[in-house]
């Protein structure tokens, strides 16, 4: 029997502002399934993963005003890196989880 290799496909994105609005997200996660740069995901999971990490990037900054260095994690979190298939399991969940909570209002005029 023969095995075919698959190369496993990756995309990274640097975080933006832009993406701590889950409108956003999902508008990116489109742009990316439609321009076949991630495959074997869905929208949503796609949307979610750019989400936490755009949230968790934000947090580590704002924890900064009361000197509390969280700088690795903010590191790890830019680029968000995108691979077909997804993340682990738990990092799925974590995604998900975050997507399901209330988002972030403000004013977009």
């Amino acid at each position: 029997m023969k095995h075919i290799e698959t190369e496993i496909k990756t995309f990274s994105l640097p975080v933006e502002r832009r993406l701590l609005f889950k409108e956003e997200c999902l508008r990116e996660a489109r742009r990316i399934i439609a321009e076949r740069r991630i495959e074997h995901m869905t929208e949503k999971q796609i949307a979610s993963e750019l989400y936490f990490h755009t949230v968790v990037w934000h947090v580590c900054g704002y924890m900064r005003r009361w000197h509390i260095d969280l700088s690795r994690i903010q590191n790890h979190a830019d680029p968000i890196d995108i691979a077909d298939f997804g993340d682990t399991l738990f990092r799925r969940f974590c995604f998900r989880l975050l997507w399901t909570l209330p988002g972030y209002r403000i004013s977009r005029k």
